[in-house]
């Protein structure tokens, strides 16, 4: 870690002001953060960083025009990183300034004005995965897939500039992405001859980026109008040795959270996607060979359980993911649809259509008779599929739902175990600690989903069609 003494002295020396009761310290929720050494009154600003000292794109930019006055090799190293950005935006060129200093100052251009936040950046403790690992969980396999479109744009530019290689290495360039990623805010501007509008730059704070997030935060962010300055400030009485908190994001999305910051906060909505779905769905329905995967798209069911989590309770909805119709028995998948051309022209759909759904979308919506599967010889209707399958009652949903749990239950053993596996095929360097963090949350919303009965889910159930 960064030395903090050094690094308040540098923000100081950057214009930065801190409140004399507010520090800069270890955080019970992780890392460090700003914790109130004296009690604050309501509305009072207790932090202020001079906007020419934070790093938006129009800033990186203008210090970037300083540093290659006279200098073609680190104006080189500035337009060869950016053009190689794939997909730009904000945060990924922001990030592209970054890696930028980071392959000048290891290169030994005096980067002084920026290089204790830099240090910032290199330290911070970022979600890390092995991107070679066998993953079950989907958060975790989506953040596989961003480290290695991340290794891949730094792939693509040491092979067309091989002269970085030495100077930004791929466990230091996904540092700084995550850093990056994890470190911005959207910091509102107004609008010039426009008293109420305002837009938003997304922006690196020095200080201002060690608050913490909290769904009941006690402080905002806002933007001087007179000063241009970026200030912290409190919006209620806050007690001595009371940590200062702001909201990352309105969303209670706990999956957002997880891939933009590294950690899922204690309430909100979790989205967990069933594991081994075909295996899983077969052995809970006494089948083999089953493609429930396919079956499921075309009745709009989502192998998935969001969770909603608050201070007083934890619920699932089966309804939205409709996953109990699954469990209809006598439902089978029909591989030979693709063959029954008349029968989906005579209802005037497109077969090359629906082929298309149903290898790459969630699910069809193109149809509502589902030609991939059938009960008793019959296409599915999917509005209709209780009347013609089961019994579209209290009665019946009850059943489903009965026969539903044996597949949750078992779904939810399987991917803890997994998890289990995850962590400990990790190398040590990537078991983090927000892995972990995580993987103990979910575990926890499994363990509640385990103690449900059968009533408890029928009494968190609606419609299922």
């Amino acid at each position: 870690m960064v030395q903090l003494e050094k690094l308040l002295s540098w923000a100081q020396g950057q214009g930065a002001w801190l409140s004399p009761s507010l520090k800069v310290t270890q955080s019970p929720l992780g890392g460090l953060g700003l914790l109130a050494t004296g009690h604050l009154e309501e509305d009072s600003i207790v932090l202020r960083v001079p906007q020419n000292s934070t790093y938006d794109i129009k800033n990186l930019l203008h210090y970037a025009e300083q540093l290659k006055k006279g200098r073609p090799d680190v104006s080189n190293v500035f337009s060869s990183v950016l053009l190689m950005i794939l997909g730009p935006t904000e945060t990924t060129v922001i990030r592209g300034y970054v890696w930028s200093f980071a392959i000048l100052q290891s290169m030994g251009v005096d980067l002084e004005p920026i290089a204790p936040y830099l240090d910032v950046l290199r330290t911070t403790e970022v979600l890390d995965v092995d991107e070679n690992l066998e993953v079950l969980d989907s958060l975790v396999q989506w953040q596989i897939m961003q480290k290695r479109r991340v290794t891949l744009e730094l792939c693509e530019m040491v092979k067309a500039h091989p002269e970085f290689a030495p100077h930004l290495l791929a466990e230091t360039a996904f540092r700084l992405h995550q850093a990056v990623k994890s470190r911005v805010l959207e910091i509102p501007h107004p609008v010039e001859d426009e008293e109420y509008e305002f837009t938003t730059r997304v922006t690196l704070v020095p200080l201002l980026d060690f608050a913490n997030h909290a769904q009941t935060n006690n402080a905002v962010f806002d933007v001087d109008r007179t000063t241009g300055d970026v200030i912290l400030r409190v919006t209620k009485p806050v007690d001595a040795e009371t940590e200062v908190c702001i909201s990352y994001s309105p969303s209670n999305d706990m999956g957002l959270f997880f891939r933009t910051y590294g950690f899922i906060p204690q309430h909100g909505v979790y989205e967990w996607v069933l594991p081994l779905f075909n295996c899983i769905t077969n052995a809970a329905k006494g089948t083999s060979g089953v493609d429930y995967v396919k079956m499921a798209k075309w009745l709009r069911v989502k192998p998935r359980l969001v969770f909603a989590l608050s201070e007083d309770a934890v619920t699932v909805d089966l309804t939205e993911s409709r996953l109990p119709l699954l469990m209809v028995p006598g439902l089978t998948y029909y591989a030979g649809w693709r063959d029954e051309k008349a029968d989906i022209e005579e209802d005037e759909h497109d077969i090359e259509e629906l082929i298309f759904e149903e290898e790459n979308n969630p699910v069809i919506l193109s149809t509502e008779t589902a030609y991939g599967v059938v009960f008793e010889d019959a296409y599915v209707s999917v509005p209709d599929i209780l009347e013609q399958t089961w019994e579209d009652s209290e009665h019946g949903i009850r059943e489903l739902v009965k026969l539903t749990k044996p597949l949750i239950d078992m779904a939810a053993k399987t991917s803890k175990e997994a998890d289990v596996t995850t962590l400990a095929a990790s190398a040590s360097q990537h078991a983090s600690t927000q892995l972990k963090g995580y993987f103990a949350a979910k575990h926890a919303l499994l363990d509640r989903l385990l103690e449900l009965s059968t009533q408890d889910f029928v009494y968190m159930i609606g419609t299922l069609t």
